[in-house]
């Protein structure tokens, strides 16, 4: 059985794991043990691989390494700089190389939100589908993919408002990409397109921006009652978000009835997360939806930089999540915003897991950044960070050999 994760209102997008974690545990004690690619060999190898002029495939591929690296590391800025210098090597090459460059500048994208340059995030997305557009055929699963990417963009930098914003730009394509990967059956791209689409209009309702009770019962009929069995798994995520949207309306009902009938239908191999209560900052919920992690309204002067944290707990056998705790921190961290981010993650719920009997559960560790976007003062061309904090999460987590069943 797969269910699509769901974190929230929003995704847990399953990006590329950038830092391997591997875990043992005894029957007395548990060690954690994280190992990655020392950063001096990272960058010897970019710079061998520049400096011989190796095809466009091998620079895209180092420098993703070391750029990745660098992120683990900390270093947001200078994984920035090494990826906006590939995308100058390589950007050229995109006819002949789509998969490769798009890859590179779909990163550029991501690493770009971290650091709150969201017109950057938004723009390297749609450069990548570009990319892909040059060198693939328009109905190629993995430019429909992108095109959700662009979706996400477009949503996550929009305000909550209505009527000529990106929200809409983004339901749009959201139902665009569903109807064209209906057309060529791909249900798995279609069931996100939709999934996406569903967590939107969730999330502007629960804003008070509207009333979208119909659109969301379209949506949701639209999974739940496909006759096409690949989709089945995305209707009970459909209804999954409903009932988590319906929660935070006060109403529960729905949501513990859900979780009951998931948990007879059986245990997980690998970690399912199925439920994970709003971030709370001063009574202030974080969605964890389309509009980005909003913490609340910070001063204009408050210092975003160097604001990380990782954060490793086991899912046990239950479902359940034991402590949390900070496995590693920036040197600039400044404490408290990582509280309620650790009291969410101790009340997730996780599907029931298949145990190999010798390890404890499953191990995670997660990437959080504290950060703004950046934005101009009006009537001047000076930026600054905009007033609302967010949290950005990237998934660090490799699944340790035995941890759980096969």
């Amino acid at each position: 059985m797969r269910l699509i994760t769901i974190l929230g209102l929003g995704t847990a997008t399953a990006l590329a794991p950038i830092a391997i974690a591997t875990a043992t545990a005894a029957e007395s004690e548990q060690t954690v043990v994280v190992t990655a690619t020392r950063l001096t060999d990272s960058e010897r190898a970019l710079k061998e691989c520049i400096a011989r002029k190796c095809p466009p495939p091998e620079d895209v591929k180092a420098t993703l390494a070391h750029a990745e690296n660098q992120f683990v590391a900390g270093d947001y800025a200078g994984a920035r700089r090494t990826l906006l210098a590939g995308r100058g090597r390589d950007l050229r090459f995109g006819k002949d190389y789509p998969i490769e460059v798009s890859d590179l500048l779909r990163t550029t994208s991501r690493i770009s939100a971290h650091v709150g340059e969201s017109e950057d995030y938004r723009l390297n997305a749609i450069v990548a589908l570009d990319t892909l557009r040059k060198g693939l055929p328009a109905n190629d699963p993995r430019v429909l993919a992108q095109r959700l990417e662009v979706a996400d963009a477009d949503a996550r930098t929009s305000r909550l408002e209505v009527g000529g914003s990106r929200i809409d730009q983004a339901l749009r394509t959201y139902s665009a990409v569903a109807r064209d990967a209906r057309a060529i059956g791909d249900a798995n791209i279609e069931g996100y397109a939709l999934l996406r689409r569903l967590m939107v209009l969730q999330q502007l309702w629960l804003s008070g921006t509207g009333d979208y009770s119909g659109v969301i019962a379209e949506t949701t009929k639209a999974l739940t009652e496909s006759s096409n069995p690949k989709l089945a798994e995305f209707g009970s995520a459909a209804r999954l978000v409903n009932a988590q949207a319906a929660a935070r309306r006060g109403d529960t009902k729905g949501l513990a009835t859900l979780f009951e009938e998931l948990h007879r239908q059986g245990k997980t191999e690998r970690p399912v997360l199925i439920y994970a209560p709003p971030i709370e900052l001063n009574n202030s919920p974080i969605g964890n939806g389309f509009s980005g992690n909003v913490l609340n309204r910070l001063t204009t002067n408050a210092e975003f930089d160097d604001q990380w944290i990782d954060v490793s707990f086991w899912v046990e056998p239950d479902g359940s999540v034991n402590e949390p705790q900070i496995l590693r921190k920036s040197k600039g961290f400044s404490g408290g915003w990582d509280k309620p981010i650790l009291r969410s993650i101790a009340s997730r719920r996780y599907l029931p897991l298949k145990t190999d009997g010798k390890t404890p559960g499953a191990f995670r560790v997660e990437r959080y950044t504290l950060t703004a976007y950046w934005g101009q003062v009006a009537g001047t061309r000076i930026r600054q960070r905009e007033p609302e904090a967010r949290v950005e999460m990237l998934d660090l987590s490799v699944e340790p050999t035995g941890s759980v069943a096969s």
